[in-house]
């Protein structure tokens, strides 16, 4: 017996579609989750092994052609996911409910104080990814100011922004 854990029919143009693969792909390679399903009611992990089916059929009572990509995998080969991310909307109420607030009597002097923003990744309304970085509370400070077409340039300018900035000095125009 089979169940349904998450089903999306929709029409896209080649483009939309290539991109709901792309992002299907990363997805597949980063192993933080199958973020391209957004929306579906339950987890789905990625797995490190599976099995790949593809078929292409022709319906010659209605001239249409199917192309079927299924992969079957035990949910045991899952892995657990590597990054926590905002997934599926531009919806500013989208926003990780955790405090993060540093704790001034627990840190000590040469550890690095607990963040007080998140950095979330998403998809935009134009079905492109982006990053910004919430304050916890709830103002976004910063953003990509861009929308990348897959998920790993997001998070490679993303990473760009966390290594560089750090010690980045401040010009003041006036």
């Amino acid at each position: 017996m089979e169940e349904r854990l998450f089903k999306q029919t929709d029409e896209r143009d080649a483009t939309a579609t290539a991109a709901l693969l792309r992002s299907l792909a990363d997805d597949l390679e980063s192993g933080t989750g199958l973020d391209a399903l957004a929306g579906a009611d339950t987890d789905v992990g990625v797995p490190t092994e599976m099995t790949v089916d593809i078929e292409v059929d022709h319906d010659t009572e209605t001239d249409e052609r199917e192309l079927e990509v299924e992969l079957l995998w035990d949910p045991a080969d899952e892995r657990e996911t590597a990054v926590t991310e905002t997934a599926g909307t531009d919806d500013p109420s989208a926003t990780d409910s955790a405090d993060t607030t540093a704790d001034p009597t627990n840190a000590s002097a040469d550890a690095t104080p607990a963040s007080q923003a998140t950095f979330e990744v998403f998809r935009d309304k134009a079905d492109e990814w982006r990053w910004r970085l919430r304050h916890r509370n709830g103002n976004i400070v910063a953003d990509s100011g861009e929308g990348y077409a897959r998920r790993k340039d997001a998070m490679n300018g993303l990473e760009s922004v966390q290594r560089n900035a750090l010690g980045a000095e401040v010009e003041i125009e006036e």
